[in-house]
């Protein structure tokens, strides 16, 4: 019996070779997982099968080497907070919400999840972080931190730095629900009344009655009084800030309106189109008189 010719063995890494309809060739060559595992391969075409293997392992050495740039190259997460929140954040926000970014990537992120490789950031490791926020803050310190992670990594994705947010694939923590008491009217006007200072107990009857607040309060200036249809308001239009990492106007972000004060404290616009707004100055009939005191 005649013994059919054994067929030769493919050399190692050649990969496989298909013959198309149209008679070109295309060459498949398997590469190393990616780093969660996942089964890697690049393909090629030729006229004949030798071009297309040629072609195909030339492309399989041209993604070894972005690999390997790509792995040289890309910042740890800590790395990347740090960055993010110099270059980014500090010259486009406030000089309050880049201190308590910075605070939280600094006392936070970076000494539970900072030496980890950005690209092989996973939703375990934001859990990690959760859980370890939890056990020294209060939720709402979590859920801060949380924000501060995620939006560090959309400007990642924006950067092409890594393709999908991790933090997507999680909801924050839920914040603690906390119940504060109230003064009533008559609580709030017997504070104002005990108050022996004038100058602190107008504060007090601003505050109390007209439901300022205290940076509010601070920015009130003599342009702040206005009539509207023949009644005396407030018109709010300012809040007074403190800034301990702002030295002169250049630590500012270009376009943010503030007008420097004394020392650290600043004048600043509200955030929202709700904090403008008038305060008017005629008390409610079931308001108590917090300047009459009431009979014995």
């Amino acid at each position: 019996m005649t013994r059919r010719p054994r067929s030769k063995r493919r050399d190692n890494g050649t990969g496989t070779l298909i013959r198309l309809d149209n008679g070109r060739w295309r060459a498949f060559v398997n590469m190393e997982p990616d780093p969660d595992g996942n089964r890697r391969r690049v393909s090629a075409t030729g006229a004949t099968r030798s071009e297309a293997l040629n072609r195909a392992r030339a492309k399989a050495d041209d993604q070894r080497r972005l690999d390997g740039a790509t792995t040289a190259d890309m910042p740890t997460v800590g790395e990347w907070c740090r960055t993010w929140v110099e270059t980014i954040v500090r010259p486009r926000k406030s000089p309050n919400t880049y201190r308590v970014y910075e605070q939280r990537i600094r006392c936070g992120i970076i000494p539970a999840i900072g030496t980890i490789r950005l690209d092989r950031l996973r939703p375990s490791h934001a859990l990690d972080l959760e859980r370890r926020e939890l056990r020294r803050h209060a939720a709402a310190t979590a859920r801060l931190t949380h924000v501060v992670l995620k939006e560090a990594c959309d400007a990642a994705v924006r950067e092409r730095l890594i393709d999908v947010n991790p933090l997507y694939a999680m909801e924050p923590v839920a914040q603690d629900v906390v119940s504060r008491p109230i003064l009533d009217p008559e609580q709030a006007a017997r504070v104002i009344r005990m108050e022996p200072d004038a100058q602190w107990r107008l504060i007090w009857r601003l505050l109390l009655t007209c439901g300022m607040r205290v940076g509010e309060l601070g920015a009130i200036t003599p342009e702040s009084v206005v009539e509207q249809r023949g009644v005396i308001c407030l018109e709010i239009t300012w809040q007074l800030k403190n800034f301990p990492h702002v030295a002169d106007r250049s630590d500012l972000p270009r376009g943010f309106e503030a007008r420097h004060v004394v020392g650290h404290y600043w004048l600043t616009r509200p955030k929202t189109r709700a904090g403008f707004r008038l305060i008017g100055s005629v008390r409610p009939s079931t308001t108590p008189d917090p300047d009459r005191t009431p009979a014995s």
